[in-house]
């Protein structure tokens, strides 16, 4: 993969990791306590020889600048933004996971028919997600202990093998601790869901058996205010089918960018 980094709005240096040179641009947006990393498996086992895959570690993630100031949903989305248009893509389709889900939605309001259509792995809605209330300790922790961050981990998957939990948990390790807290609370408050109306590209949401982002609520906060939005269930895996289930959701998402292309 190329590194390619861009400067955004406020001096915050984003960077990017490019996988591909086909016609179509993806642009990948991981989600909290994480970085571009968690989707490298998926990367690997998807079909891309007509993809121009472009894997963002958001601001405080990563490589990307770790000292930023926002680490606001709205900030995520500009982000994401203007990395697009810094790149010049033309129609590009956006994935996102979890609080990149979230992101992805608030972007594609954004970008409207600048994009050719979006995944949604798991996402967290626009509305925002409260945690129940013995968990909000432990993800509150997870800033700064590692152990915690394990357990989320432990608790959020259901097929994640040792070695792939392993990796999760490196990686959650590469993220400034002010960004895992601000991102906690700005995920878990979340933002107008009334913006889901301005998106009216194909959207696929992918659910699994993820005890915290059940089917039910993805279908009534997510795929049915969206347009053209439709759901496809992945069993067995938990809250990371990409990493959990790669090969399934690499298919799906196959699939989907054929039909948008």
């Amino acid at each position: 993969m190329e590194w390619e980094r861009i400067v955004v709005g406020d001096g915050v240096e984003l960077a990017t990791r490019r996988k591909g040179r086909g016609g179509r641009d993806v642009v990948f947006v991981h989600g909290w306590m994480m970085t571009g990393g968690v989707f490298d498996k998926l990367l690997d086992a998807l079909d891309d020889e007509q993809l121009s895959a472009w894997v963002v570690d958001l601001r405080g993630s990563g490589e990307s600048s770790r000292d930023a100031s926002n680490y606001s949903l709205d900030q995520f989305a500009a982000d994401v933004c203007q990395l697009i248009e810094t790149a010049q893509m033309s129609r590009p389709v956006m994935v996102g996971h979890s609080m990149g889900g979230q992101i992805a939605q608030l972007a594609a309001a954004r970008l409207r028919d600048k994009l050719a259509g979006m995944v949604l792995i798991n996402p967290v809605p626009v509305a925002g997600l409260a945690l129940p209330d013995h968990f909000r300790p432990l993800f509150e922790a997870a800033a700064t202990d590692e152990a915690a961050r394990a357990t989320i981990l432990e608790h959020s998957t259901l097929t994640l093998d040792n070695g792939d939990h392993e990796r999760l948990v490196e990686l959650s390790g590469q993220v400034a601790p002010d960004c895992i807290a601000a991102a906690l609370d700005a995920w878990t408050r979340g933002g107008n869901p009334e913006v889901l109306a301005h998106i009216t590209v194909p959207t696929l949401v992918i659910t699994t058996d993820d005890a915290f982002l059940p089917r039910s609520l993805l279908q009534r906060a997510v795929a049915d205010p969206i347009a053209n939005a439709w759901l496809e269930y992945v069993p067995g895996p938990g809250h990371y089918p990409h990493v959990e289930a790669t090969g399934a959701t690499a298919e799906l998402l196959d699939s989907f960018f054929a039909s948008v292309c």
